[in-house]
């Protein structure tokens, strides 16, 4: 099972990509800094980074202990490796602090890797640090690792195609729900604007009808409703009042910046 891992001895710059097997991984992260991104010029940058290894790593701080994470990944191909401040006392807590080191069959796509990450790692119930999520992270050595290996599946990596099916099926439910509950907004809104006409004709006065149509307007934007239908609920109530403002004042002090088209 090959995997591709860039080392160097700088943070940034010299990195060397080069071609393993999986489990040699630990005769590396013990002696160089390591990232399994891919980087132009052995330059690490995320403008960078033109591949992802077939690898996820997760940066485990705290709330999963390796005999749980073990048994967590009992099913896959995993190396686990202690980072330097395992069992240390780190902000007043001492726990086991770890970097889970996953095979996958194929490379993760880089567009969006960061929202594919962090599916993966809550999917598998992972408590991850989620600064390692970026493309170009790298990870510092530590000579005194443990590692601890799962020679029960020491070929069966997480299948990336059906990881990424699941991932984009995700993603389009999650843009769904978020449609369903703008159009629920909208309805709610313009359901309800004979009850936000009555209150506004109930609050509002002369001194204060340019402010509390404002509010209204801004109101109305923090839930996401378009613009055709703020100015359309604005004028509404503008002009159901007694005294309504002009036209141009409607639009020059409250609905200032809008988009009428």
């Amino acid at each position: 099972m090959k995997i591709k891992i860039s080392t160097s001895n700088n943070i940034t710059t010299d990195y060397i990509t080069e071609e393993i097997e999986f489990y040699d991984i630990e005769a590396l992260t013990n002696r160089y800094n390591y990232s399994f991104g891919l980087f132009k010029n052995g330059y690490r940058t995320i403008d960078n980074t033109y591949e992802l290894s077939n690898i996820l790593c997760y940066d485990i701080d705290e709330n999963l202990t390796i005999k749980e994470c073990k048994s967590l990944m009992e099913n896959w191909s995993y190396i686990i490796a202690t980072t330097k401040s395992h069992q240390k006392d780190k902000h007043g807590l001492v726990c086991d602090r770890f970097r889970l080191i996953l095979p996958l069959t194929e490379a993760p796509e880089i567009h969006d890797y960061s929202k594919f990450y962090d599916y993966i790692g809550q999917m598998l119930g992972l408590k991850h640090d989620k600064a390692t999520k970026d493309v170009s992270r790298f990870y510092f050595p530590n000579k005194n690792q443990i590692t601890y290996i799962n020679r029960n599946k020491r070929n069966n990596p997480l299948d990336t195609v059906l990881l990424r099916k699941l991932f984009i099926e995700d993603q389009s439910r999650k843009i769904l729900e978020a449609e369903t509950k703008r159009n629920e907004v909208k309805i709610t809104v313009e359901g309800n604007v004979d009850a936000l006409i009555h209150w506004f004709k109930n609050e509002i006065h002369n001194g204060s009808r340019n402010n509390l149509l404002y509010r209204l307007r801004k109101a109305l934007e923090n839930e996401s409703i378009e613009d055709k239908t703020i100015i359309k609920l604005v004028e509404k109530v503008n002009y159901s009042l007694d005294n309504p403002l002009s036209e141009k004042e409607l639009q020059k002090t409250v609905l200032r910046g809008i988009n009428y088209e």
